[in-house]
């Protein structure tokens, strides 16, 4: 699961400074992804620590949980822009729904985990 928390981690850091990069540096809030990323690969080494473990892949699920509420307004954007329609800020609408999709999968990935240790316990 550890694992998990670093790839995120490096897949968050990576979108972040790839929109800033794309975008033309324009704006900071394009490195959100990458704050987000650095906060789990902070929590994937504290989990190294067998006594931390739990509590740092329950705080990574729970914050993989708020990145994607944060991020998913980012779909209907990008719905429209796939259609062909005027959208303010293109770059936003791709990052946001990358990040969500990210999150959404590792907390699922997180909550499954948890329920198979759940079962063999």
């Amino acid at each position: 699961m550890q694992r998990h928390v670093f790839v995120v981690a490096i897949l968050l850091f990576a979108l972040g400074i790839l929109g800033y990069a794309l975008t033309g540096a324009e704006s900071l809030t394009a490195l959100i992804p990458s704050a987000f990323g650095l906060f789990f690969f902070l929590l994937a080494l504290w989990a190294r620590h067998p006594d931390a473990y739990k509590k740092a892949m329950v705080t990574a699920s729970s914050l993989g949980f708020i990145g994607f509420l944060a991020t998913i307004r980012g779909l209907p954007s990008l719905i429209r822009l796939v259609q062909g329609q005027p959208v303010d800020r293109p770059a936003a609408a791709v990052s946001q729904t990358l990040m969500a999709l990210i999150c959404f999968v590792f907390f699922v990935v997180s909550f499954k985990s948890f329920v198979d240790a759940s079962k063999t316990r």
